[in-house]
């Protein structure tokens, strides 16, 4: 295997339910996914567990929300168990922007009674429109900002890209609005959110346009334009930031999907031209996720092409910014309208995409080779004769690092024993000499 490799490992679909999933993680593993009920003034939410080794388990719970209306635009997890999940409270044409919070157990049992809300931008539905926020990035402590699309209607429609600063706390009872300010113009329905370095965000503003902002700790935005800078109408675009230091643009012109690099420095000042640029098959629901990397750095891009399959591509920048496309992947045929993207473990993403005409959401979990997923490397104490066996840059819900002990003690008190698989994919209490895990030698 190489890296870049893409490989299928499970799969979900949910027939006739809805449109719009979301998956988010909420609680030692189990995730929700949040969707749209069809012909219902509610958004549903079910939870899974989803093992880092790409298992999805059997749905475990199942609550309806009335306080959110149509879509679920996207979902954060707060703290351990307490997810926001962002929307609408009102018609897709003209909602309030809002903010819900959940909890969910370390089981995976969904509270049915939400912890708290928030309306964070009052509509007025004859002329005044909300859409196309896909992501928020937490910027220092309870601090949570995000763009979306504002539209106004004074006999004609003019859009702009506004940011709005939230804070939510931990316990997901208290939300409040600590800044809301334009930072664009011009009409797009995509846009997410980095940070790039101390208290500076970039923003995707939409058509091709990338915006820095700083953002106090406090939650005010004390500079709406370090810089901007428009690198051309690209639809459904969204940026990543790369270990190396290069930024990905990914978005698409007509069918087709580019990938192009470019460079924010620590200030926020925008290279004012790409790097580099890359071609791949895409129409909607662009979103790409760093996988590491610190001398050439890679990525995974999910989208759908003209065909609304599902497609990812992987892709690698070197220090120059030079980016090559390495493997391509169709996970899904059905007709997928949008395509969204989480990361489950170091190498283990949610893929998810809806049908436009009919209510079906399909989900798999797919591995990426990416840097460090490798197999393990080993240590053995000549002192003690304990071998030990261990994963280098894995999360922890992978890595428990000691799986083979051979007698004494280990003088590696800080690692901790691996969990052993059990026979459904369930993590069960740690054991002295557990098996080894898929992939190992």
């Amino acid at each position: 295997m190489a890296l870049g490799d893409i490989t299928a490992k499970d799969a979900l679909v949910r027939t006739d339910v809805g449109t719009n999933g979301r998956w988010c993680l909420a609680n030692n593993n189990y995730w929700i996914l949040a969707y749209n009920k069809d012909a219902s003034n509610s958004i549903t939410v079910e939870t899974y567990h989803v093992h880092p080794k790409g298992v999805i388990g059997t749905i475990v719970d199942t609550q309806d929300f009335s306080e959110l209306k149509h879509s679920p635009t996207f979902a954060k997890q707060i703290s351990s168990g307490v997810v926001a999940i962002w929307g609408l409270n009102g018609d897709t044409v003209g909602g309030d922007g809002k903010i819900i919070t959940i909890a969910v157990s370390s089981t995976g049992a969904i509270n049915s009674t939400i912890l708290g809300s928030l309306v964070y931008k009052v509509v007025d539905e004859t002329t005044e429109a909300l859409s196309g926020e896909r992501d928020a990035v937490n910027t220092s402590g309870t601090y949570w900002a995000f763009a979306f699309r504002w539209a106004v209607n004074t006999g004609s429609w003019a859009y702009t890209c506004r940011l709005v600063v939230v804070s939510i706390s931990a316990d997901g009872a208290t939300l409040s609005v600590t800044d809301d300010d334009q930072i664009a113009t011009g009409d797009d329905n995509s846009y997410n959110i980095k940070l790039v370095s101390g208290t500076i965000v970039a923003v995707n503003a939409g058509a091709g346009q990338v915006v820095t902002v700083d953002i106090n700790t406090s939650g005010v935005i004390t500079d709406a334009a370090v810089d901007s800078n428009d690198f051309g109408a690209y639809g459904v675009p969204w940026i990543e930031k790369l270990d190396n230091g290069w930024w990905i643009y990914a978005g698409t012109l007509g069918i087709n999907g580019y990938a192009r690099s470019f460079k924010i420095t620590d200030a926020g000042v925008i290279d004012n031209a790409f790097t580099a640029g890359g071609l791949f098959l895409a129409r909607y629901g662009t979103t790409c996720i760093n996988l590491g990397g610190v001398t050439t750095g890679y990525a995974v891009i999910n989208a759908t092409n003209a065909a609304q399959e599902g497609i990812l591509t992987t892709w690698s920048c070197d220090n120059a910014g030079t980016l090559a496309r390495l493997r391509n992947l169709t996970w899904e045929t059905a007709s997928i309208y949008s395509a969204s993207m989480a990361k489950v473990a170091y190498n283990m993403f949610l893929v998810e995409g809806d049908t436009s005409s009919g209510q079906d959401i399909y989900s798999e979990t797919i591995q990426v080779d990416a840097p460090g997923s490798f197999l393990p490397s080993r240590a053995i104490s000549r002192v003690t004769g304990i071998r030990h066996v261990y994963r280098a840059n894995a999360l922890p819900q992978d890595t428990y690092n000691i799986i083979l002990v051979i007698g004494g003690i280990s003088l590696y008190s800080n690692y901790v024993r691996r969990l052993k698989l059990g026979p459904l994919g369930e993590w069960t209490p740690p054991v002295d000499i557990p098996e080894l895990p898929e992939g190992m030698p």
